[in-house]
């Protein structure tokens, strides 16, 4: 039953399309052209490129911590700050340590004076010679102590050891710090790098600053990196070589952490027939474009060959192809070999 359907229903298709209407003299109308939008062919250079992806990381990155003990007073900077090499990040509470400070240079002082008189002791020959050495020894030993003692007060003050951006403080005012505490994550945010593993058949092709990109799928920021480290090894377990991509130093949204995608060109083309992806019409296994001549649509046979973005490399066609030529982009699923064609203005293909 359903087969007579559809019988019954391609007759009625086939009697309506010869039942067409004739003009006053007879003769059946000619068919409309098929409105289309075309593009050139030009010839670019287009590269291959190596999808991979990786995690960014700052250029320097430290945990810093106290050489210290005593309770957290004042916190000066906080998450997102960017701090110079030297700036102090927070101070620790210093009463203790500074009258140890002010004992031990009282301390030195008395005993620098107790040298001096010894000194003139023994130009007169009041004082031996050991008695002199034993006095040079304990102002020594003096000095020694507040050096000692000013170092300690010095580093109640937690001092950033680079210039970079502080990720992450661990302690609020008021907690107690001991030494070796981790007290903020500083990294150097600019540059960035990201270190890819790239299969080893590729490494020949690549070179220290070839040009790369880098791109964040969450936010489709992308920048336009470079190779600056190729590993001189392969991994024995994954067969790739790591490859150090930097990025440059204003990278935008780029931060520390960030997942990206990477490309790398391992092969490019020069003045490549390209055409957009969108002239092209696959019937089976075949690729198709169709090229307007004298209002017409005339279909072209092509192999395709390297593709980058939205370019697509005609590597041969049949007829041949040649720049300047013109590719229907809009319509061409709709046409035929042979079919007329009305190609439409810009403005007037956005308004149909």
């Amino acid at each position: 039953m359903q087969r007579l359907q559809i019988l019954a229903v391609s007759a009625l298709v086939a009697l309506a399309g010869c039942e067409k209407p004739a003009d006053s003299g007879g003769k059946r109308p000619e068919a409309r052209p098929v409105p289309v939008q075309v593009e050139p062919l030009t010839k670019r250079t287009l590269s291959a490129i190596y999808p991979t992806s990786a995690t960014l990381r700052a250029a320097q990155r430290a945990t810093v911590t106290s050489r210290s003990q005593g309770e957290l007073e004042r916190i000066l900077v906080d998450e997102g700050a960017y701090v110079e090499e030297g700036q102090i990040l927070a101070e620790l509470d210093d009463e203790e340590e500074r009258l140890r400070l002010a004992q031990a240079e009282a301390k030195a002082k008395s005993e620098a004076a107790e040298l001096e008189r010894a000194e003139q002791l023994s130009s007169q020959g009041a004082l031996s010679t050991t008695e002199l050495e034993t006095r040079r020894n304990t102002a020594a030993e003096a000095e020694t102590a507040r050096e000692l003692a000013a170092l300690t007060l010095r580093r109640t003050r937690i001092r950033a050891p680079f210039s970079g951006t502080v990720l992450k403080r661990h302690l609020d005012p008021g907690g107690a710090v001991s030494v070796g505490m981790a007290l903020f994550e500083l990294a150097a945010v600019s540059p960035l790098r990201a270190e890819v593993s790239v299969p080893e058949r590729y490494v020949p092709s690549l070179a220290v600053g070839d040009p790369a990109t880098v791109a964040v799928p969450a936010t489709r920021v992308r920048v336009a990196a470079e190779i600056e480290r190729i590993s001189p090894e392969t991994d024995v377990e994954s067969g790739t070589v790591k490859v150090t991509l930097l990025l440059p130093a204003a990278s935008g949204e780029l931060r520390p952490g960030s997942f990206v995608t990477c490309g790398l060109t391992t092969d490019r083309r020069v003045d490549a027939l390209t055409t957009v992806r969108a002239a092209l019409v696959s019937v089976g296994r075949q690729w198709f474009v169709y090229r307007v001549v004298d209002g017409k649509a005339q279909q072209v046979e092509v192999t395709l060959g390297f593709e980058q973005d939205d370019y697509v490399e005609l590597e041969k066609s049949h007829p041949a192809l040649a720049p300047g030529d013109l590719l229907v982009v809009t319509g061409a699923a709709a046409l035929a070999d042979g079919t007329a064609v009305e190609v439409l203005e810009p403005a007037k293909a956005e308004a149909q």
